[in-house]
C-alpha cells in the first residue's frame, strides 16, 4: 500500500515553478494529495496522478479569525486524509499546517522559502510571525531553509 503524502501550499505557481520535479516524484511513489487555492492549471495534478483539494487561502491577510479558519481547515483535512507526512510551503501553510499536523500527531516537514516582507519590513509583525513560527517549527520532523543567507544576515537564529 502506498503512503499518503499531503502537500500544503498557498500558491499553485510557486509549487509548479519551483517544486514541480519533487511533486512529480512524490506522486510517482506515493498517494499524493495537494491542498492549495484554486488555479486554472489544477488539471496538472490529475496528469501526474495526484489529487487536488481546494483550500482558499488569503496569503496577505493578517485577520486572526481568517487564519484560525484556515488552521481548522488544515486540521480537518489532516484528520480525514490521515497522511504519513505533511509537507508545507510558505508562511501560512508552515505555521497553520504545521500546528494542525502536530495536533493530529502527523509528522510534518516545513519548507521556508524566505522571510517575506512581514518580517523584513515591519517590526511589530516580525515579532508576531516569529512567535507564530516557534511552536510548529519545534515540532517539525525537518525544516528546510531555502534562503538561509538572507536569514542569517538579517536575524540571529536565536531570534527566529
Amino acid at each position: 500500500m502506498m503512503r499518503k503524502v499531503l502537500v500544503i501550499a498557498n500558491d499553485f505557481g510557486g509549487l509548479y515553478n519551483f517544486r514541480r520535479e519533487l511533486v512529480e516524484k512524490l506522486a510517482s511513489e506515493n498517494e499524493l494529495i495537494c491542498a492549495l487555492p484554486d488555479d486554472p492549471r489544477k488539471g496538472w495534478f490529475d496528469e501526474i496522478g495526484s489529487r487536488f483539494i481546494e483550500v482558499p487561502t488569503d496569503r496577505r491577510s493578517t485577520n486572526p479569525l481568517t487564519d484560525y479558519k484556515l488552521y481548522k481547515t488544515y486540521r480537518r483535512l489532516i484528520s480525514e486524509i490521515k497522511p504519513y507526512v505533511v509537507l508545507t510551503y510558505t508562511i501560512k501553510p508552515n505555521i497553520y499546517g504545521g500546528l494542525a499536523a502536530s495536533r493530529e500527531g502527523v509528522p510534518f516537514i516545513a519548507n521556508i522559502t524566505g522571510l517575506g516582507t512581514g518580517i523584513l519590513n515591519r517590526k511589530v509583525l516580525r515579532r508576531v510571525i516569529i512567535n507564530l513560527y516557534r511552536k510548529p517549527l519545534d515540532n517539525a520532523a525537518r525544516v528546510f531553509f531555502q534562503n538561509a543567507d538572507s536569514l542569517i544576515r538579517s536575524y540571529s537564529l536565536e531570534e527566529l
